[in-house]
C-alpha cells in the first residue's frame, strides 16, 4: 500500500468499510428520530470520514436518507447513482476536473457507488446524513423490496455496477 495512503489511514484511525474503502464515523447526533422506511428510531444525523482508494470502490448499494459528500482531500471520486428509469448519472465530487464541485447529494433512494477517478490514487471525503447511517454488511438492513426492485432493473444494475468497478457501461 502507499505510504502516503498508510499513514493517513493510521492518522484517522480509519476501518475498512464493508461496501469498500475505509472509514470512520466522526459525528452522531445523541437525539433519535422516527423515519418512514427505517426499521426503528435512527440517530437524527451522523458524518463520517470516507477514504477509497485507486483501484477499490464503494459497492453499489441504496439508502434512506438524502447523502451529502465533501471533498476533503487527494483526487476527485465519481459517484454513479441510478435513477428509477434506469438512466446513470455522475456526479464528480472533488476539485481538479472542470465539473467537479467539493461538494454533492445523493438523493434518499437511489442505487449507487463510487471510485476514485482517473488519475487519482486516492480520495478523502466525508459523508453526512440525516436520518443518520447506521454501518452493516452488504445486503444486512436493505430498504424494503430492495431485492424485487433491483431484479427488476437488473440490465441498469449491471451497467452501473460495470461503471464504478471499470470505469465504463458494459
Amino acid at each position: 500500500m502507499d505510504p502516503e495512503l498508510s499513514a493517513l489511514i493510521a492518522r484517522l484511525d480509519l476501518r475498512p468499510h464493508p461496501e469498500g474503502g475505509w472509514y470512520r464515523e466522526t459525528f452522531r447526533d445523541p437525539r433519535a428520530v422516527h423515519a418512514a422506511g427505517f426499521d426503528g428510531p435512527r440517530s437524527a444525523s451522523t458524518a463520517i470520514y470516507f477514504l477509497l482508494a485507486e483501484g477499490n470502490f464503494s459497492a453499489l448499494h441504496r439508502i434512506l436518507s438524502d447523502e451529502v459528500w465533501h471533498h476533503y482531500a487527494g483526487g476527485d471520486i465519481e459517484v454513479t447513482a441510478l435513477a428509477p428509469d434506469g438512466a446513470l448519472r455522475t456526479l464528480i465530487v472533488g476539485q481538479h476536473a472542470a465539473d467537479a464541485s467539493p461538494q454533492a447529494v445523493v438523493a434518499a433512494g437511489k442505487w449507487f457507488g463510487a471510485r476514485v477517478a482517473k488519475g487519482g490514487r486516492w480520495a478523502l471525503v466525508g459523508l453526512h446524513r440525516g436520518a443518520g447511517l447506521r454501518v452493516q454488511r452488504p445486503g444486512d438492513g436493505r430498504p424494503r423490496g430492495a431485492h424485487g426492485e433491483l431484479s427488476r432493473a437488473r440490465g441498469h444494475h449491471r451497467r452501473a455496477h460495470a461503471l464504478i468497478v471499470t470505469g465504463r457501461e458494459s
